[in-house]
């Protein structure tokens, strides 16, 4: 996301110089020009931007001359395994707080991606500790982060969340403030915003009362099969006759296992100088199951068992 205004609020001490053209950058690099003289718009805009990379989750300078247009997937969303209510509820979830949570794997994350795609909008995506681990840290980063993405119309996505939704315990008066910390400004927070947790078994009643839609994951062979039929279906194998997602959906992994088998068999394929076939998930499946029953049986051998998943 190029937003030179956000770049400086986030990052006062940067000094960003004085923009220079992207004629007058490449000449001195000895870099033809070709790629930019047909779009007048890139020509007599700065060489360098400031924004933020989402991939990356770092803010940064990029070159103007290295964009492309945005394309996003409006079936994203058909794929999304979803009664129809909270479905409907969810693509129109604009100035909303939903919560996800289930087993690892199932979907979650994938939700709000699926809604952003349907949105048209850009999904910045945290993990627990970016926003620090003290209170003071995160009251200076939670006044930005949660007002920078309502300027871009964006959807943010706090994976992980578990020690924001559990239950508070009177003892931790660190977490507590933070908990305290973080309710507050979720208060004044008007854009989209998704918490995933799977291993929450109490939830703090603070947080469920400014929840607008709680969606629950779970792993069934019937859920798994529509997992396999939507990611056979993003490499256009669901029209191979020998692809038997009903089959596979029977070994006990999660989506993100699934797509692993997926991108794995692809792999496979590619290296036999070959089409992606069903023998090649096959043995990409057989493989990641062998390897899961290895890591239990170890586990167990090893002393009291600690479940893997």
């Amino acid at each position: 996301m190029v937003d030179l205004a956000s770049f400086q609020k986030m990052n006062p001490s940067y000094d960003m110089g004085f923009a220079e053209s992207p004629c007058e950058v490449l000449r001195d690099n000895n870099v033809e020009l070709e790629d930019i003289t047909t779009d007048p718009t890139r020509m007599y805009a700065p060489a360098m931007v400031y924004g933020l990379s989402f991939r990356l989750k770092k803010w940064g300078t990029f070159r103007v001359c290295c964009f492309d247009d945005i394309v996003f997937n409006d079936s994203a969303f058909d794929a999304l395994e979803m009664p129809a209510q909270k479905r409907a509820f969810a693509q129109n979830s604009e100035g909303c707080i939903i919560l996800c949570y289930g087993a690892s794997g199932t979907g979650k994350t994938f939700t709000a991606e699926s809604i952003s795609e349907s949105l048209h909008a850009p999904l910045w995506s945290l993990s627990v500790c970016e926003p620090g681990i003290t209170p003071q840290q995160l009251e200076s980063y939670l006044v930005n982060v949660l007002d920078v993405p309502s300027t871009w119309s964006a959807i943010l996505l706090l994976d992980e969340a578990d020690m924001y939704l559990e239950k508070q315990s009177s003892f931790d008066l660190t977490r507590t403030a933070m908990i305290e910390i973080f309710l507050r400004n979720l208060d004044y927070h008007r854009g989209v915003l998704f918490f995933t947790t799977n291993r929450v078994f109490a939830f703090d009643e603070a947080f469920l009362s400014r929840i607008s839609m709680i969606l629950y994951y779970e792993s069934k062979p019937a859920d798994r099969w529509k997992i396999w039929e939507s990611v056979l279906n993003r490499v256009n194998m669901n029209d191979i006759p020998e692809v038997s997602p009903a089959n596979w959906s029977r070994q006990m992994i999660n989506g993100r296992e699934i797509r692993n088998v997926v991108h794995q068999a692809m792999i496979l394929a590619k290296s036999n100088g070959q089409r992606l076939c069903a023998n090649d998930i096959d043995q990409s499946l057989n493989k990641l199951v062998g390897s899961l029953v290895e890591l239990a049986d170890n586990c167990r051998a090893a002393g009291p068992f600690i479940p893997i998943r």
